[in-house]
């Protein structure tokens, strides 16, 4: 009989973690400040990290002196961010890949867990086939997304997995939190 507490589960985060988006998250954010003449740099991408969208979004609206809408720049950042995930190429993060696989080869259940949206993970997926992973969620498949823990409960949830038997793989403080 197999120990409960067998790992039987790993939880990937996808944006920084499995996949080197986070300079693609940087350039749009970049690109669309620089439309408004607010100075952007990698302390504020740094900040961003992690999401979630309504709190980045705060935040560049705080840098815009609110010029602008919260609905309106939501918009233009996600118009931003599709067109370079659209646009650039999508790679592994160095190790990222022979991870997976080794933990595929050892018949433990994976899932990709995102903040990002169901369109991102499309775009992700249109040049890195995500067939491999058991489930995938997205950030708009829960009420409340990361930092908050539903993302991943609702993974563990589809796998038939707990937090005893599961682990999850995260590069941001929101997403560690």
């Amino acid at each position: 009989m197999q120990d409960s507490n067998t790992l039987k589960g790993v939880l990937f985060d996808m944006d920084g973690t499995l996949f080197g988006t986070e300079e693609i998250w940087y350039q749009s954010e970049l690109k669309l400040m620089t439309r408004f003449g607010v100075h952007w740099n990698r302390a504020d991408h740094a900040y961003c990290v992690g999401g979630p969208m309504p709190r980045v979004t705060n935040y560049m609206l705080d840098k815009l002196d609110n010029k602008i809408s919260a609905e309106e720049l939501f918009s233009l950042e996600m118009e931003y961010i599709e067109r370079e995930f659209a646009s650039n190429p999508i790679p592994w993060q160095p190790g990222a890949q022979e991870l997976v696989l080794e933990v595929v080869d050892k018949g433990i259940k994976i899932a990709l867990v995102t903040a990002s949206s169901k369109h991102l993970v499309n775009l992700v997926n249109a040049q890195i086939n995500l067939d491999i992973f058991d489930t995938v969620v997205c950030g708009d498949d829960v009420i409340s997304p990361k930092p908050s823990p539903d993302a991943y409960l609702l993974a563990m949830a589809k796998l038939g997995l707990n937090s005893k038997n599961s682990m999850a793989i995260e590069d941001s403080n929101s997403g560690v939190r």
